[in-house]
């Protein structure tokens, strides 16, 4: 278990699972008791920022900034499913578009994280790794 402190100075309960690779969070700002992220008013260490996962599976985000950070040029999300996937970091559990989902992630990260995300949108459906 990890302490942090929120935006305004409340303190965060977070509890890392390697296994599922998610942050649990005990939050007093909001009123349900247990959410897999901060709420918007609370500003927490991810589970990223903690080292990211050491065991299992990655997950995809985790998966397509490591194929971004090893690319030189620019991707969008169906080159690196398909590169996540012939690495063999990660593979679809049977979803029809992964990529879709993955676009989702990348844009969610970019909204929440801003300059800290691991990526950067540079063109229309193009992907470079931040930094």
């Amino acid at each position: 278990m990890f302490y942090g402190v929120s935006c305004y100075l409340q303190p965060v309960l977070f509890i890392l699972c390697s296994k599922q690779n998610l942050a649990v969070f005990l939050c007093s700002n909001t009123q349900s008791r247990y959410r897999k992220r901060p709420c918007r008013k609370c500003v927490a260490p991810a589970c990223e920022a903690v080292g990211g996962p050491t065991e299992g599976k990655l997950s995809a985000l985790y998966a397509a900034a490591q194929v971004l950070g090893n690319s030189a040029e620019l991707l969008n999300t169906k080159q690196m499913v398909e590169q996540m996937a012939a690495k063999g970091l990660w593979t679809s559990p049977g979803g029809k578009t992964p990529h879709a989902t993955l676009y989702a992630a990348i844009l969610r990260e970019i909204q929440v994280k801003g300059k800290e995300a691991r990526f950067k949108k540079t063109e229309r459906g193009q992907f470079a790794a931040n930094g």
